[in-house]
């Protein structure tokens, strides 16, 4: 049983996966906490400046995050004054939601440089063509 459970270990993408994400997540987060700000919400903010207003449940899709954490993020940059939600249930980027990545973007290009300097090129270039193939992947079905 052992055995079975060290090649387990060892080979689990989704363990490993789940490793980068954790570690990488935490260089952001830490970064970005001068700011008030977590990756997650940042995520979320970014998207709305880029693709405009979307439902909590379009954003989750858009984003690969599981309802609940889109609503409770929605629910804490709302009452920060981020956010706010619209007539028709989406949610829209305020102009203090604007200022904020504007005024976060140094942490988060900081963020970014540790980031890549641990991946190096050849790492960033995975994990952008990994993204791509999921993303596509979850076009199709």
């Amino acid at each position: 049983m052992d055995e079975i459970a060290l090649e387990i270990a060892k080979q689990c993408l989704a363990g490993q996966i789940k490793i980068v994400s954790r570690v990488v997540t935490g260089i952001y987060d830490r970064e970005l906490k001068s700011c008030g700000l977590k990756i997650t919400q940042a995520s979320i903010l970014v998207h709305l400046l880029a693709y405009g207003s979307r439902s909590g449940s379009a954003l989750g899709r858009s984003l690969q995050m599981d309802k609940s954490t889109v609503s409770r993020n929605i629910d804490r940059m709302t009452k920060n004054g981020w956010v706010h939600k619209t007539d028709a249930d989406n949610v829209e980027i305020t102009e203090v939601g604007r200022e904020l990545i504007v005024s976060a973007r140094p942490q988060w290009e900081k963020a970014q440089k540790t980031v890549c300097s641990i991946f190096g090129s050849e790492g960033v270039e995975a994990v952008t063509l990994l993204t791509d193939r999921v993303k596509n992947r979850n076009k199709r079905k």
